[in-house]
């Protein structure tokens, strides 16, 4: 239905109104205003071909892409880092950022170096020619110097604080947010392991980071 990236959502039939929520507060606006008053929760409310969020965003950042490398014959890494010595905002492994595309876009992109570095961000995009255009625009036209606007780091991929071991699986492109997980998890010292599936050895992305990071500890 390609309504994804607006996370999770409620809709009620017959009518098939469509809402977002964020909290237990909201899902008890909606019970009780819609539900028991038959009154569209309009603060919530998603319009019928909506298929992006639209956040209010209170803070964009301006970024540089410094490094533009082909990590497989399809995935492409950045780095993008800001002008002058001020660190990023802070963020934590499994967060994500949103970019906005040269073409109108607004697409989520996993973090993949060390949460602790606020010196830059490492991305992977994997261009999707069947997609709706955003990675497409990325590899076609983004190259070093360019200049990207972000909205900050935002996490929906928590690690667990309390688990006694991790056990992580990627595949492909998912290894970005994964990464980030066992940098994370080597500088605490934790227990964990990661299972990464990929094609070939030739087309598995951040593989030199992967086996850094991870060492005897993937399969």
């Amino acid at each position: 239905m390609e309504r994804c990236e607006l996370g999770a959502a409620i809709v009620v039939y017959p009518e098939a109104v469509w809402y977002t929520y964020e909290t237990e507060e909201d899902v008890e606006e909606i019970l009780e205003r819609h539900f028991k008053n038959g009154e569209v929760v309009e603060r919530l409310h998603l319009e019928v071909d909506q298929r992006l969020p639209k956040p209010a965003v209170k803070e964009t950042l301006k970024l540089t892409v410094t490094s533009v490398k082909d990590e497989t014959s399809n995935i492409k890494s950045y780095v993008l880092k800001p002008e002058g010595d001020a660190p990023l905002p802070l963020w934590s492994a499994g967060a994500h950022v949103d970019i906005m595309t040269g073409n109108g876009l607004r697409r989520s992109y996993s973090l993949a170096n060390d949460p602790a570095d606020r010196s830059q961000y490492l991305i992977g995009v994997l261009r999707e020619d069947q997609g709706r255009g955003g990675s497409v625009w990325l590899t076609d036209n983004l190259k070093a110097g360019d200049t990207l606007t972000l909205v900050p780091p935002l996490n929906n991929f928590r690690l667990s604080d309390d688990a006694s071991e991790h056990v992580l699986i990627a595949g492909g492109i998912g290894i970005t947010p994964i990464l980030a997980m066992g940098r994370a998890l080597k500088a605490r010292g934790a227990k964990f392991h990661l299972d990464y599936c990929t094609k070939s050895r030739d087309e598995t992305a951040f593989l030199a980071e992967v086996e850094d990071v991870f060492g005897d500890n993937v399969t």
